[in-house]
C-alpha cells in the first residue's frame, strides 16, 4: 500500500471516531467556497473533503471563535479536525493577519490533514498553534508558505511535499517528531532559529536554491542522509545535541558549518562536498566526525580554523577528508 493510501485510510479512521462525537462530521459537495467550509468549521464540525475544489481563501482568522489572548493578539480556534484528500485549493489559506490595532493567529485544536492536496495560493499560517496531527505528506505548494514562529506540539508530515516557491519556517517550534522526507524545496526555504526537540527527517530532500538552518536547535537527532543541495547550505551558530547525519548527502555549493556545536556523533559518511566547506570554530563534543569516504573535491576550500573537540584537540584538513 502507498504511503497517501495508508494516510488516507488513517485520516477515514480518525474522522470515523471523531463522528461519534456531538460535533459529527461534515462532507461538502465539490465545489466548496472557503466561506462554507470556515461555516462549518466555526460550529465545531469535523470537516472531510476528498478530491474537492475549494474556491476563495480559506480564512481561518475569520472564524467565529475568535478570542483575546492579549491586549494586542487576536486568537481563532479551530476546534474540529480538517481532512482535505487530494483537493485542490484556489485561493489562499489565511492563519495570520497583522495590523496596528491587532495580530491574528489560529489554534488549531485537533487534526490538520492535507495529504495529496494542492495548494494554488499562499499558506500564511506564522505564530499558529498545531496542537493535533499535521500532514502535508504529498502535498504541493505554488505560492510561498510561511510557518514562521509555528508552534508544533504532535507529529508533522510533509513527506514528499513540493514547495515551488519560497518555504519560511523561521523560529518554528516542533515539540514532537518532524519528516520532511523525499522533500522538494524549489524555492528558497528557511528554517533559521528553529526548535526540534525531537528528531528530525531530511533524507533524500531536494534543496534546489538557498537553504538557511542557521542557528538551529536540534535537540534530537537531525538526519539529511542523501539530501542534495544544489545552492548554498547554512548551518552555521547551531547547537545539534542529537545524532547528526550528512551520509551520502551532496553539496554542490558551499556549506556552512562555522561556529556549530555538535554534541552527538557525527556521521558525514561518504559526503560530497563540491564546494567551499566552512568548519571555522565548530566544536565537535564527541570526537572527530566519521568522514568515510568522503569526498572533497577542493581541499582548498575547506576553512577549518579554530574548529577543535571538547577536549582541546584541534581539528586538521585529514579530519574531514581521507
Amino acid at each position: 500500500m502507498c504511503y497517501l493510501s495508508l494516510c488516507l485510510v488513517v485520516c477515514l479512521f480518525q474522522i470515523q471516531c471523531a463522528s461519534k462525537s456531538p460535533t459529527g462530521t461534515v462532507t461538502l459537495k465539490s465545489p466548496v467556497s472557503g466561506k462554507d467550509l470556515i461555516g462549518e468549521l466555526s460550529k465545531g464540525k469535523n470537516v472531510l473533503l476528498q478530491g474537492a475544489t475549494i474556491t476563495g481563501d480559506i480564512d481561518f482568522t475569520a472564524l467565529s471563535t475568535a478570542y483575546r489572548a492579549s491586549a494586542t493578539i487576536e486568537q481563532t480556534e479551530v476546534n474540529g479536525s480538517l481532512t482535505l484528500v487530494n483537493c485542490t485549493v484556489k485561493g489562499k489559506v489565511i492563519g495570520y493577519s497583522y495590523s496596528k490595532e491587532v495580530i491574528k493567529t489560529v489554534v488549531f485544536r485537533k487534526n490538520f490533514s492535507c495529504p495529496g492536496t494542492h495548494f494554488e495560493g499562499e499558506v500564511s499560517l506564522r505564530d499558529a498553534q498545531m496542537q493535533g496531527l499535521i500532514d502535508f505528506t504529498g502535498a504541493i505548494f505554488d505560492k510561498p508558505v510561511t510557518f514562521e514562529g509555528a508552534n508544533w506540539k504532535s507529529r508533522a508530515q510533509f513527506i514528499k511535499a513540493v514547495f515551488y516557491d519560497e518555504a519560511r519556517f523561521q523560529s518554528a517550534i516542533f515539540e514532537n517528531n518532524v519528516s520532511f522526507m523525499d522533500a522538494n524545496f524549489e524555492g528558497i526555504c528557511g528554517f533559521q532559529g528553529a526548535v526540534f526537540f525531537t528528531d528530525a527527517l531530511f533524507n533524500n530532500a531536494q534543496f534546489l536554491r538557498y537553504a538557511d538552518f542557521g542557528n538551529l536547535s536540534a535537540r534530537g537527532n537531525l538526519m539529511f542522509n542523501y539530501a542534495k543541495f544544489s545552492k548554498q547550505a547554512i548551518f552555521g551558530n547551531s547547537q545539534l545535541h542529537g545524532r547528526s547525519e550528512w551520509m551520502n548527502a551532496v553539496f554542490e555549493n558551499q556549506a556552512d558549518f562555522s561556529q556549530t556545536t555538535f554534541y552527538g556523533q557525527v556521521r558525514w559518511v561518504k559526503t560530497e562536498w563540491k564546494g567551499a566547506l566552512n568548519l571555522e570554530n565548530a566544536v565537535f563534543v564527541l570526537g572527530k566526525p566519521d568522514v568515510q569516504g568522503v569526498i572533497l573535491s577542493d581541499k582548498g576550500q575547506l576553512q577549518i580554523n579554530g574548529a577543535r573537540t571538547a577536549s582541546g584537540l584541534m581539528l586538521q584538513s585529514g579530519d574531514v577528508f581521507k
